[in-house]
């Protein structure tokens, strides 16, 4: 979920769990039996810094469910002094960090309200005004751009806390109006983890201050989301946990210049498969493959956005003619019943021509996404288009076409973002045992 602005919140404290790396000499939560034998207390200090030093932090998700289908994931935070705990979406495609505070009014319904007159850590500083926007939603049904769909909201600074990691000076974005596409989400607002300094807000991200200070190992951030279930799914901040995920590891190139300039994590979509079968461009002499294109890796986004109407309408088109467009907005779908026997797995390959690449699966089973609002009968498919967003696709020298892939796909996988060194990571999670048909 990529903001033209900015966008955050939080909700109640949950204490964050630390632990061990892999190749550190720690106990793991299995626990490991050693006999101790008395001796004089080591006071070196290189054995004090080893003991101090920064672990990776667990932090418990839940899952936002709608027509059984997973959503969104989100936590709770705090901010300011004392805490004041709410929830936010966590979205490692945007820096955007809103939150409603007590002079929002009808348009933030029920949702926890931040009180800057309690908090004594609270700066009035920048004090500027915005009017926040979004290009995807917390819902697959595609955004009205004919009002904003965002919040009005002020900056300021304060103490920010996530999983026991807090940050002085955060910049915060505190909303008076909500639009309706907000209020209706169960968090209170949207916590942007994206590490680089990039896109409209140059000021540091809370997640690149914690890794600046030191706070973690690592500026990895992990997901791993257990589909269908409210309450199992877990992010890790600062590195992998080891515990969530068996197999081969797969390490792949972002796209550095696209991710520095637009603030998000940017990858290459070489190729797109159905059925085994390359998609092609029909109405193109030879019907070659689909351009070469750009990803963005929206885990905040539960769409695939396709850069425009024919490039979704090729996919569609080695799945079903009976997919069609249901909205001039870009949503495509058939009547429910239709879409659940004709559904069929997308396979994206992920990663540079050339280097290593690893490909994706979205899988048949979440391609309807679930009745659309105001259609009786009918089912939306979870592959829109959406025209504006190849924009991350300016910093590219090569233009290319630009897609947004969301939770439908990734959540299959766990996955690690690392934007300071331009990396994606996917592994096999531990709740999905077997693959026989190696469809993921």
């Amino acid at each position: 979920m990529k903001a033209t602005a900015l966008f955050l919140a939080l909700g109640p404290v949950v204490l964050a769990t630390p632990f061990p790396q892999p190749d550190s000499a720690a106990v793991y939560p299995n626990g490991i039996t050693m006999s101790l034998q008395g001796r004089k207390i080591d006071r070196d200090v290189s054995a004090l810094r080893r003991r101090s030093s920064p672990c990776p932090r667990n932090v418990p998700l839940d899952t936002w469910l709608r027509y059984g289908e997973d959503m969104q994931w989100y936590a709770n935070f705090t901010v300011g002094t004392p805490p004041q705990t709410l929830t936010a979406l966590i979205d490692p495609g945007s820096q955007d960090f809103v939150f409603p505070g007590v002079q929002c009014g009808s348009s933030c319904g029920t949702h926890n309200r931040f009180d800057s007159a309690k908090s004594t850590s609270f700066s009035p500083l920048p004090g500027v005004r915005s009017e926040l926007g979004y290009g995807t939603g917390g819902t697959p049904v595609p955004l009205d751009f004919s009002h904003v769909v965002g919040a009005n909201a002020t900056a300021y600074t304060d103490t920010v806390c996530l999983g026991g990691l807090c940050q002085p000076d955060t910049p915060i974005n505190v909303a008076d109006t909500y639009s309706p596409e907000l209020n209706d989400q169960p968090m209170d607002g949207i916590f942007g983890v994206a590490y680089a300094q990039g896109g409209e807000d140059p000021k540091p991200s809370w997640w690149k201050s914690v890794v600046d200070s030191g706070k973690v190992p690592s500026a990895e951030i992990s997901f791993y989301v257990v589909p269908g279930k409210p309450h199992s799914s877990e992010l890790t901040l600062g590195g992998r946990d080891p515990t969530k995920y068996h197999g081969p590891v797969t390490t792949l190139d972002l796209d550095e210049v696209s991710s520095t300039g637009y603030g998000a994590y940017i990858i290459d979509l070489p190729a797109i498969y159905i059925d085994g079968k390359r998609v092609t461009n029909s109405t193109a002499p030879g019907r070659p493959p689909l351009p070469y294109g750009s990803i963005n890796l929206d885990y905040g986004s539960s769409v695939v956005a396709a850069p425009s109407l024919e490039a979704a309408r090729e996919l569609y088109s080695r799945i079903s003619p009976k997919i069609q467009v249901i909205d001039p907005l870009g949503a495509w779908g058939a009547p429910c019943d239709v879409l659940d026997r004709v559904k069929k797995d997308v396979v994206f390959t992920f990663g540079s021509t050339g280097k290593l690449q690893r490909n994706m699966t979205l899988a048949k089973e979440d391609l309807n996404v679930g009745p659309y609002p105001g259609l009786n009968g009918i089912c939306q498919a979870v592959i829109i288009h959406f025209g504006n967003v190849t924009n991350f696709n300016r910093y590219s020298p090569n233009k290319n076409p630009g897609w947004i892939v969301g939770s439908p796909v990734t959540k299959n996988y766990y996955t690690t973002y690392d934007e300071q060194k331009f990396k994606y990571t996917v592994a096999t999670p531990n709740w999905r045992v077997s693959d026989p048909a190696h469809r993921f």
